[in-house]
């Protein structure tokens, strides 16, 4: 027996404990401040430390400090904090670009998606189609879900109202509203109303929720065309920094105050918040309504997707300071804690990155349980 541990001791000593690659076990800090050459070479050696991550851009000379030390980075990308100025690939992986599939399971969250609520005996789904027959039919989108309770347990999905860090943008965020539906019968010259759309947004599963604006779905909306095809159902609105709630039941979440409100940052002004939202909407029968997906986004969004901003997102990714240093750069920090609307830019990003050097990965932080961020 003594022979036995004798043995397993030598083997072990003649493992060196900092040869841990960093696709196997990865270590790693989150903020490379001040550290000297000394305090990197100590973390490397002494701590088993082989990764850092910084949200900040880190310039080659760091990134060469922890490559001698055997230490990989994740490049973050913000510039200056107080001014939301970042690199292009952080930049505009914070921006919106959300595609909800009716009846459908877009991957991460099967809950997000269109439910019947309604007339289950006149709607149907019809190849991931949900398709409204009759009047005073009523299906619905919602973000929220029972805040206590997990039978069923929802996910929350969130839309913020402003952008993270004032990132790529310091105001408030301007969302769009696009339907790919369809209509029998579409007349170019007919104004009447297939179907009202309305968004609502609340705080806790006993408030009613507060309309934030409600349009209507024209006939003449679909042209000529009987196909599935977007159509905007309305162009511009906001997530208002305060709403006004009323209280079912009076219970202990205290909502039967008049108004709830964000909180306010350092700077005494609104800061960022993702209250729960419904989408509804509500047909008037005059024709069989048609709905495949809904599509939340933002002016950002909808131009990252186009692929507007693939020229200096690729020149950001193509500088020489990071080809020249491929291997010693594991991955590149975008958004962190991305919500729902953030994942197709992601994936935006993550595509153009890869043009550029395969072997590079996206990198963020998931918050699972905060409201409006988790997925």
């Amino acid at each position: 027996m003594k022979r036995f541990l004798l043995f397993l001791t030598l083997v072990l000593v003649a493992i060196p404990l900092w040869v841990i690659y960093s696709d196997e076990l990865p270590f790693f800090s989150q903020s490379l401040h001040d550290y000297s050459r000394e305090e990197v070479r100590k973390l490397s050696r002494e701590m088993c430390f082989n990764m850092f991550a910084e949200y900040d851009t880190i310039g080659p000379t760091n990134i060469d400090m922890l490559a001698d030390s055997g230490i990989v980075t994740i490049k973050g990308g913000i510039i200056d904090w107080q001014h939301g100025v970042a690199e292009d690939p952080f930049k505009y992986s914070c921006s919106n670009y959300a595609i909800i599939d009716v009846g459908g399971n877009p991957y991460p969250n099967p809950d997000v998606r269109m439910e019947e609520i309604g007339n289950r005996d006149t709607d149907t789904l019809r190849s991931d189609v949900w398709v409204s027959h009759g009047a005073d039919t009523l299906s619905g989108i919602s973000t929220y879900q029972l805040q206590f309770s997990n039978d069923p347990e929802r996910n929350r999905v969130g839309f913020h109202n402003r952008y993270a860090l004032g990132i790529p943008d310091l105001g408030i965020i301007q969302y769009q509203a696009d339907f790919k539906a369809a209509i029998d019968s579409p007349n170019p010259n007919s104004d009447d109303t297939v179907a009202m759309a309305t968004l609502l947004v609340g705080k806790w599963n006993t408030c009613m929720m507060d309309t934030v604006w409600s349009e209507a779905i024209l006939v003449a909306d679909f042209d000529t065309i009987s196909a599935l095809q977007w159509i905007t159902v309305k162009s511009d609105f906001e997530i208002p920094d305060s709403i006004n709630v009323t209280d079912y039941d009076e219970g202990w979440h205290n909502c039967n105050v008049d108004t709830f409100y964000t909180s306010r940052n350092r700077q005494g002004n609104f800061d960022v918040w993702a209250p729960y939202l419904r989408l509804d909407i509500q047909t008037t029968g005059i024709r069989e309504f048609q709905v495949d997906s809904i599509k939340i986004s933002d002016e950002y969004g909808r131009q990252l997707m186009a692929g507007n901003f693939d020229v200096q997102i690729n020149n950001t990714f193509n500088n020489s300071d990071w080809q020249n240093r491929r291997g010693e750069i594991f991955a590149w920090f975008l958004r962190d804690e991305p919500t729902y609307a953030n994942l197709l830019p992601f994936h935006h990003i993550d595509a153009l990155m890869h043009q550029s050097y395969t072997n590079w990965q996206t990198f963020t932080n998931l918050d699972k349980y905060t409201g409006g961020e988790r997925l």
